[in-house]
């Protein structure tokens, strides 16, 4: 396994293009359907057609996760009245205790996101435009399914999604309310794009 992080653990997707077993080792970190665009000395764009990207991030200590867009509360398309600046929070801080495990920790319209370790180092992901980002110590599984929090137990490892986005959380006037139209999403052909890069301590997201 790749170090998180490392230039060899981001090559490695860029093998995809040529279907090395390099890549065959580093997809076993991510989720969904992506190609995989590199320029000649340029960066590598990842274009998602899956709409969903859930990676994990196998090397404990992943712990700060920090973004430039709505804040400082999880937003959703239809929870998004915030300020847009750059945030920063803990993973295990990200996830909020409703009654039952839920959805939890989502930012809206993000312009770039990092995930580090207590040194700095870490994954930054730059939307093209814009990304729905979360960082938790559990999986999308995970969540669906427990029915308690007692069932589930916090992983040491971190669980990143870079989404095209999410459907609304609904609710307007009463818990059982669907989303407004315009905030679900239709069962439709998506693509989005994403650039992922390396980061350490000193680097500029912006």
């Amino acid at each position: 396994m790749y170090e998180f992080g490392s230039q060899a653990w981001l090559d490695a997707f860029v093998a995809a293009i040529n279907g090395s077993k390099a890549y065959e080792e580093a997809a076993k970190d991510w989720e969904g359907d992506f190609y995989f665009i590199l320029e000649p000395g340029g960066p590598v764009d990842v274009y998602g057609v899956r709409g969903s990207a859930e990676i994990l991030c196998g090397v404990p200590g992943i712990e700060r996760l920090a973004w430039y867009g709505p804040g400082p509360e999880e937003t959703y398309v239809d929870r998004r009245a915030r300020p847009v600046g750059v945030y920063d929070t803990s993973v295990s801080a990200n996830y909020f205790r409703y009654s039952q495990p839920q959805e939890t920790g989502n930012k809206v319209e993000v312009r770039w996101a990092t995930i580090t370790n207590g040194t700095g180092a870490g994954l930054l992901a730059a939307g093209l435009p814009l990304l729905s980002v979360n960082a938790l110590h559990h999986s999308a599984e995970d969540m669906d399914q427990a029915g308690h929090h007692h069932h589930m137990k916090a992983r040491a490892e971190t669980f990143l999604n870079l989404d095209w986005r999410q459907m609304g959380l609904g609710g307007d006037d009463s818990w059982g309310a669907l989303p407004l139209e315009k905030h679900r999403i239709e069962a439709a052909p998506l693509s989005y794009r994403f650039r992922p890069r390396p980061i350490t301590a000193g680097d500029s997201p912006m």
